[in-house]
């Protein structure tokens, strides 16, 4: 089970710069998948505070990190069979905040992890610098 990120510039407003960050799923195994989930660690910064999102894990919420988990039994494709994708699995908005990209805050990390079942698949670690210079539809 692997993830893939596709980044794209959302909204601009009064120095605010929204991207929109949605995260596919490819079932690269030979097996069948029936029980798959996706971890997206945040640093705080880059989350709207005003958004109440069904996807957090607020009992791992912390004063600069949130935790979002989306599973397969929450999407309307619950199995998915080798080779087939899930191409918007998972979708979250980041926020950078006016003068936010000047700062050292764009080299905090974002961490995704994918499970099938209990088994972690795949980590990535990036920057959210990184991550918003990544051409547009990386994958």
């Amino acid at each position: 089970m692997e993830v893939y990120i596709h980044q794209a510039p959302e909204k601009f407003y009064d120095g605010y710069e929204e991207y929109r960050l949605t995260f596919g799923m490819v079932n690269n195994s030979a097996k069948t998948l029936n029980e798959y989930r996706i971890d997206v660690e945040v640093p705080n910064a880059f989350i709207s505070q005003s958004t109440s999102f069904n996807a957090e894990v607020e009992s791992n919420r912390t004063p600069d990190r949130r935790l979002f988990r989306a599973e397969n039994k929450d999407r309307p494709v619950t199995i998915l069979r080798p080779g087939d994708k899930q191409p918007a699995f998972f979708i979250l908005t980041l926020v950078v905040s006016p003068g936010m990209k000047e700062t050292d805050a764009m080299n905090e990390k974002i961490i995704v992890k994918v499970f099938a079942g209990d088994t972690m698949t795949q980590k990535i670690q990036t920057t959210v610098k990184d991550l918003l210079a990544m051409p547009l539809g990386f994958g």
